[in-house]
C-alpha cells in the first residue's frame, strides 16, 4: 500500500477537523475480517469502506464488512459506494 494513500487519508482525517485524536491504519492480509476484528479492540472506533453486496439490517455491506461488523463491539462508521442509477 502505497505511502501516499495514507497520507490522503490522513489529511481528510485533518481537514474533517475532528475533536479526537485519529489515527490511520492500511492493512493487508488473507484474513482480512479477522485482521481489523483484531485491530478494532484497541481503538474506540473505526472506520470502513464497503462495497455493496448483502445486507444486514437493510444496510447493503460486503461480506468482509459484514463479518466484522457482527464481531466488533465498538463504534464504528461504515462508509459506502454511491448508489448508481442506469440512464
Amino acid at each position: 500500500v502505497s505511502t501516499a494513500f495514507k497520507e490522503k487519508l490522513e489529511d481528510v482525517a485533518r481537514t474533517c477537523q475532528l475533536p479526537v485524536q485519529t489515527t490511520t491504519k492500511i492493512m493487508q492480509g488473507t484474513e482480512v475480517a479477522r485482521t481489523v476484528v483484531k485491530e478494532a479492540q484497541k481503538h474506540d472506533m473505526v472506520m470502513l469502506r464497503s462495497v455493496r453486496r448483502t445486507t444486514i439490517g437493510g444496510l447493503a455491506v460486503s461480506d468482509t464488512s459484514n463479518k466484522v461488523l457482527r464481531k466488533i463491539s465498538c463504534s464504528f462508521v461504515l462508509l459506502g459506494e454511491p448508489e448508481h442509477h442506469s440512464v
